[in-house]
């Protein structure tokens, strides 16, 4: 039987994730897409694994610390995101920002309970490998996060699950981090600070048009060192150009079904294009 390669499933995941955008009014829907999507590919893994198994103990490790986390961390952190946005609570922006602090603390007791080998993982270390990440080399006793070691020893080493936990902490940090800073933002704005800006600029041209340049700077990442989301550039875009856009995901659907899927983008390159010409006649 011929499997897709490791590779191929991370690639095709993290294209389908990209997609996805959390926001916090209508997570419940993304985060279980995102938890569905990690999920398939985990038990593809599991399918691989006991079906063809690995060739040497370099490829086991290779699997156990670079290949398996790199998914399960991300349904750890959608499923934690999910948790943390179930129970945000509604009240004042000061309110909501003390809890999701409380919330990044919980989430990533992990880094202070494994120390050691959290700075082992830090540091990139390789000296414990053979330890960490090969089958049946787990700690015997009953700790939370070896339990998948006992269930399913054919699929998981003693570290492999906490070394996801820990990278999903990283993905939590940035993820905690940038809504606090929205919320900051919204409570400047709330204060009066931001009030005076009022754009006399006004997008003339089709929406879909305004969707394809904030995908296109999103992807390229040339806006807050590329960790501004598609959302906080759609609201920009808003309140820079007096626009609304209705549904941003499902213009970018009709972007991608076009034949000339970014004749917009191209527009703008052959327009100034022509007039750098025109200025060396």
């Amino acid at each position: 039987m011929k499997y897709p390669t490791y590779n191929e499933l991370i690639k095709q995941l993290d294209k389908e994730l990209s997609f996805l955008e959390i926001n916090p009014d209508c997570f419940i829907e993304t985060t279980e897409k995102a938890i569905g999507m990690c999920k398939r590919v985990m038990l593809k893994f599991r399918e691989i694994v006991l079906g063809q198994g690995f060739s040497n103990e370099n490829e086991e490790i290779n699997f156990f610390k670079h290949i398996k986390p790199s998914v399960f961390s991300k349904f750890i952190f959608y499923t934690e995101v999910f948790d943390i946005e179930s129970n945000r609570p509604e009240e004042d922006i000061k309110a909501q920002i003390r809890y999701l602090r409380d919330e990044l603390q919980k989430h990533c007791r992990v880094q202070k309970e494994e120390k050691a080998f959290y700075q082992y993982y830090r540091r990139k270390r390789t000296s414990s490998d053979h330890l960490y990440f090969l089958r049946g080399n787990g700690d015997h006793r009953i700790h939370l996060d070896h339990i998948p070691n006992h269930l399913d020893p054919e699929f998981s080493t003693g570290y492999d699950n906490t070394l996801a936990k820990i990278m999903a902490c990283e993905l939590l940090k940035n993820y905690i981090g940038n809504e606090i800073q929205k919320l900051k933002r919204k409570q400047n704005w709330n204060s009066g600070e931001n009030n005076k800006f009022v754009s006399n600029l006004y997008w003339t041209n089709h929406n879909v048009d305004a969707v394809e340049l904030v995908y296109a700077l999103f992807f390229a990442k040339v806006i807050n060192n590329g960790k501004a989301s598609k959302i906080d550039i759609a609201r920009a875009f808003e309140r820079i150009f007096n626009l609304k856009f209705k549904n941003i995901y499902g213009t970018f659907k009709e972007i991608q079904g076009r034949a000339d899927q970014t004749s917009f983008l191209r527009h703008l390159i052959e327009t100034l294009q022509k007039y750098l010409d025109d200025l060396e006649e």
